[in-house]
């Protein structure tokens, strides 16, 4: 018979287990969407103090707000990364001699999770910060080419000249490049090691 304290660590243990579930996912939005759609955000609004004033962390329900809209931001930058890829993953190719990498990030990061749960949870982590990346080097991008056109005036290029641009560029193209082959590298070894080949 199941004691009434049996019931308790059972229940106990379900909620630590639902929420353990859950922190994977608000890690990842949190550094890949929030972490990039917030100074994107910041920076088109910068020129303009009024509304600029208007979403700035003074309150609780502002800072929700602002983190709100930079999830929202994030969200809308992320397909946008995706092309980076185009560049990135022959690269990897390349450089690391293995033609086996893919980035079908979720669909082997669910077959490691199945098999080694610290592994999937390392690849969610390192996923994250490759797709973070991503997204600040297309934000840069996105107003880059706002400022140029004169669509929109960014504060960041005022007083700047092409050798200032250039190398955030290139900074921020090689953090992309770098975090990213680290990632699908590990994710091929992990899945290599976890998950049975099929002949």
């Amino acid at each position: 018979m199941e004691s009434k304290e049996d019931g308790i660590v059972a229940d106990e243990g379900g909620s630590l287990k639902s929420i353990a579930d859950i922190v994977p996912n608000v890690y990842y939005d949190l550094i890949a969407r929030v972490c990039s759609g917030v100074p994107f955000l910041i920076l088109v609004l910068w020129s303009d103090k009024d509304s600029f004033k208007d979403v700035m962390p003074d309150t609780g329900a502002n800072l929700l707000l602002l983190i709100g809209a930079g999830y929202l931001t994030g969200m809308l930058l992320t397909p946008v990364s995706l092309t980076w890829n185009a560049i990135i993953m022959p690269l990897a190719h390349y450089l690391l001699d293995a033609s086996g990498l893919d980035w079908r990030r979720s669909e082997l990061n669910e077959e490691i999770g199945v098999k080694h749960k610290q592994g999937f949870l390392n690849l969610e982590k390192m996923q994250a910060e490759a797709t973070l990346c991503q997204n600040l080097l297309s934000g840069y991008v996105i107003l880059f080419v706002l400022n140029l056109s004169g669509a929109h005036s960014v504060q960041l290029f005022r007083g700047h000249g092409p050798v200032f641009v250039s190398l955030i560029f290139l900074l921020l193209l090689t953090c992309a490049v770098f975090l990213t082959l680290s990632y699908v590298r590990r994710q091929d070894i992990v899945h290599r090691l976890h998950v049975p080949q099929k002949h």
